[in-house]
């Protein structure tokens, strides 16, 4: 812990010196440098002469702060915003890898009646990568909306990016909206670094922290790049290559939160939720059961299941329909609109565990069909194409196709 008050400390007077040694002017972000870069000394010299880790803890308060100060700002200078944004970060990961939680502790890895590990490091360092491209993708763009740079390119559409980034929905928000995107994905990144592969009972409150950024946030994220062709009337390339990254992230943490969640009502019966939250449960025997009938994949909470995988496809395919057939405004937007959220629900339901989420695509069908038939500027070829499809996907949810994996309570 000691080195770890050094380098506190050093960074502190690195942003002290910062304002001299990049020649910025004396603005917000030079004051909110120098105020940070004698808070971080003081916490490092501080936490040198105390065993309280509360003290050194102060320090990834500091750097959330600088991760967001210069969005707040406006930072005027690129360089600014790269200085503090990765010192920031620095801290952040100084303070959550330690302490670590060792993978020698006591109790098993498995939890209750599962037949796999769902806080195993394999999908974790598959998250973490991809929270890391999530969080580069979403840099460049709010590069672009700071001003440090005069275009992007779409390696799809064109301009589409531009557009998207520069609309004036994008102009709603007090801050660049690309900046409080990578934001979420920096946290991500450094919540899915934490912990041992037990981290689904000795910290549920990462593991709750995690899921709730990943997966809620990411289904609102989904949810605005689906309506970029309606309210923009432009897709974005990059915008989508982030959504990829967070669909999957979804696939991969809804495990680990359903093992948590299951961990939290059982405490709950015994009025330890909150001890068990914050503090975790170190007495849980190992006690892994048989797969149902395990696959390559299944060992990781999910399998490809043939129906939700034609469900997808015809979801990708009423994207580009209106584009086929002719179709025009305002009835190609409900293809728009329904064709990605097929395969967002589609490639969520692949998880095991939420299979049944598979019967939101009903609904999708359902609005899909109303859509088709009230508004205008369908073809004949499109709006019997809509039908079909519609119906498709309506019998492909009705088709069961068994669990491979034990999941405890929800088995």
């Amino acid at each position: 812990m000691k080195k770890e008050s050094f380098i506190v400390a050093a960074l502190g007077l690195w942003l002290l010196a910062s304002p001299m040694t990049f020649g910025d002017e004396c603005s917000k972000v030079c004051i909110n440098e120098i105020v940070c870069g004698l808070l971080l000394m003081l916490v490092g010299f501080l936490s040198l002469l105390t065993e309280k880790k509360a003290i050194f803890k102060i320090s990834a308060l500091i750097g959330l702060w600088l991760q967001m100060a210069p969005l707040l700002f406006w930072a005027p200078e690129a360089v600014s915003y790269l200085n503090d944004t990765l010192v920031g970060m620095v801290l952040m990961l100084l303070v959550f890898s330690f302490p670590g939680i060792s993978d020698v502790e006591k109790g098993g890895e498995t939890p209750p009646n599962w037949s796999f590990n769902p806080s195993d490091l394999g999908p974790r360092r598959v998250s973490v990568f991809l929270a890391l491209i999530a969080w580069f993708l979403a840099r460049y763009l709010e590069s672009y909306q700071l001003g440090y740079i005069d275009t992007v390119e779409d390696p799809f559409f064109g301009d589409g990016t531009l557009k998207v980034i520069s609309s004036s929905i994008a102009k709603m928000f007090p801050v660049s909206d690309a900046g409080l995107g990578a934001f979420g994905y920096s946290l991500e990144f450094l919540l899915g670094l934490i912990g041992s592969s037990r981290r689904w009972k000795t910290m549920p409150w990462v593991t709750v922290f995690f899921g709730l950024m990943v997966i809620p946030a990411g289904m609102i994220s989904i949810l605005l790049i689906v309506l970029q062709p309606v309210l923009v009337g432009a897709w974005c390339g990059i915008c989508l290559l982030i959504a990829v990254c967070m669909l999957i992230m979804v696939l991969l943490t809804i495990p680990e939160m359903a093992a948590t969640i299951q961990l939290l009502l059982r405490a709950k019966k015994n009025r330890m939720f909150w001890s068990v939250f914050w503090r975790g449960d170190f007495s849980s025997p190992a006690s892994k059961v048989q797969p149902i009938k395990r696959n390559g994949t299944s060992r990781f909470g999910f399998t490809i299941s043939s129906g939700l995988v034609v469900s997808l496809l015809l979801g990708v395919w009423l994207m580009f329909s209106p584009s086929v057939f002719g179709d025009v405004h305002p009835a190609a937007d409900s293809n728009y609109i329904a064709g990605p959220l097929l395969v967002a629900i589609s490639f969520i339901a692949f998880s095991e565990v939420v299979r049944s989420f598979r019967f939101a695509n009903l609904g999708i069908s359902a609005l899909l069909i109303l859509s088709t038939c009230l508004l205008d500027g369908f073809t004949t070829l499109g709006f019997f194409n809509n039908i079909f499809v519609s119906l498709f996907v309506s019998l492909l949810v009705i088709h069961r196709e068994s669990k491979r994996e034990r999941y405890g309570e929800s088995r």
